[in-house]
């Protein structure tokens, strides 16, 4: 009769091709690294992960692809393919043995809950911390004892030698006080409190008075004592000899504060409140805006006006000319998923947990977005891309997006929106949910935002090949090529 057949167990006369189980039930074994899963499909939560060539008994119940059966790790549901008749063959030599034994941290690394990046931080660890091996690997992590408590640690982190720790730099010798040496005022002169032409007058220093000359300036100004009184003098009132002539002069006019001057934005730029990063936002000028320079500076900032509004912008993104602006760029495959503020990339490629461990695991060329100051937890996500939903994990809140053309984009640690379903739609800059809290969804102790890009020949599900945000493939037009060096691209900071 006519009916329907799961198309991963079709091939034509004469090729080869991977069947189901039998209808009967029996020993089976995992051909590969495999779920064992709640229910019969990729949307049921994850009970274990199955070594290659584990034991299974099967019930004889297939259903949507999946094949019922029961391990030595529990009872569940395996995907069909991944079961054959017989233990996979394996010429690899047995095993060495685990070791045990005192070890040490070689890098700053979580001790985590379990074996795996969405277990939870007990403690971050620092490099040269002393461990105890028990003597258990699983998934890439060893099982330790530390001051801090017993949990798992990423073994490319794990060394024999304690990391040599950085030597302080000496700190240098206070230079030596000079000896005051003689002066004499060559006016009648303002004695300051600072070295400031604002600053209040102590007292007024007659000509040719002899004062001490106590070797610090300041702007412009000597810091000298008379007559027991310590202040400051307009070092150019002051002369190594008493004046050949008692004519006074006259004081000088404070300095006149300079017009303002146009100065043009080389990049969209933020306009703090005052002369530092963490400042508040007022707003940001877009690039090759003209504004107003006081001619005031401060840590790097220059004090300006734009529409009415007085602030501080980095004084490396302004210029005295206009600067060309670029054409707009042609519409990106891929945008940021986040928006608004300042972001940073936390971890880059290469990172602690951005590593290829399997055809499966592909995260190499991932990368974690973080907000600058702190508040990422709650931060809106947007659908970077436009695609169909192939699947949604809701124990790491990540899912992946089949882009069409062998592409797929994967994102984690999100409070998934109710509108957001399998087999779905999703339009580039569509709401997809928040970013989820520390020790919620996988996301450890630190709130953050995980996005990658899969190569894929079956739509984004099981077929994935990392690949870096470069070409086609960049970003708002930003390209993040891969270096091969540890934790490429952390530390970028970006304002979507």
């Amino acid at each position: 009769g006519d009916g329907w057949v799961h198309g991963s167990f079709v091939a034509a006369p004469g090729t080869s091709g991977t069947l189901p189980p039998a209808p009967s039930g029996g020993t089976r074994y995992t051909i590969d690294t495999v779920y064992l899963r709640s229910g019969p499909g990729t949307s049921f939560s994850s009970i274990t992960y199955l070594p290659a060539g584990a034991t299974l008994q099967f019930s004889g119940t297939v259903e949507n692809g999946f094949a019922q059966v029961s391990s030595s790790l529990g009872s569940g549901w395996v995907f069909a393919q991944y079961i054959g008749t017989s233990a996979p063959s394996t010429s690899a030599p047995p095993p060495a043995e685990i070791p045990t034994g005192t070890r040490y941290t070689t890098d700053t690394v979580h001790l985590r809950a379990g074996a795996g990046t969405s277990a939870a931080s007990i403690h971050y660890l620092d490099a040269g911390v002393e461990l105890q091996l028990l003597g258990e690997i699983e998934n890439g992590f060893s099982r330790v004892t530390t001051a801090f408590g017993e949990g798992w640690v990423f073994t490319q982190y794990i060394g024999s030698e304690r990391p040599a720790a950085p030597q302080p730099e000496p700190e240098p010798e206070p230079p030596a006080a000079p000896e005051p040496v003689a002066r004499y005022t060559t006016v009648a002169v303002n004695l300051r409190e600072g070295a400031s032409t604002g600053s209040t007058v102590l007292q007024v220093v007659p000509l040719g008075t002899q004062v001490s000359f106590l070797g610090e300036t300041s702007d412009g100004f000597a810091r000298v004592s008379s007559n027991g009184v310590t202040g400051w003098v307009a070092a150019e009132f002051l002369a190594s000899s008493p004046p050949a002539t008692p004519a006074p002069e006259p004081e000088p006019e404070p300095p006149v504060t300079p017009e303002p001057v146009a100065r043009y934005t080389t990049a969209a730029v933020n306009l703090r409140e005052s002369a530092s990063t963490g400042a508040t936002v007022l707003r940001v000028v877009p690039l090759a805006t003209q504004v107003s320079f006081s001619g005031e500076t401060s840590e790097g900032f220059a004090r300006v006006t734009s529409d009415g509004i007085a602030g501080w912008i980095a004084s490396d993104f302004l210029a005295s000319e206009r600067p060309s602006v670029p054409p707009p760029a042609p519409n990106s495959l891929i945008t940021w998923p986040v928006r608004g503020g300042e972001w940073t990339i936390s971890q880059g490629y290469n990172g602690s947990s951005h590593q290829n461990r399997s055809g499966s695991w592909q995260y190499l060329y991932s990368l974690d977005l973080v907000r600058s100051d702190g508040g990422t937890a709650g931060q809106p996500v947007y659908s970077p891309v436009s695609g169909t939903v192939r699947w949604i994990d809701e124990a790491s809140g990540g899912g992946s997006i089949y882009m069409g053309n062998g592409l797929a984009f994967a994102f984690f640690h999100v409070v998934l929106d109710s509108s957001v379903q399998e087999g779905g739609t999703v339009t580039q800059g569509q709401y997809l949910g928040t970013i989820a809290p520390a020790g919620q969804l996988g996301a450890g102790s630190r709130p953050h935002l995980h996005i990658t890009i899969w190569e894929t020949s079956d739509g984004g599900n099981w077929s994935r090949r990392a690949i870096p945000f470069t070409g086609n493939v960049a970003i708002a037009g930003a390209s993040f090529p891969a270096t091969g060096a540890p934790n490429t691209h952390r530390g970028i900071t970006f304002n979507p």
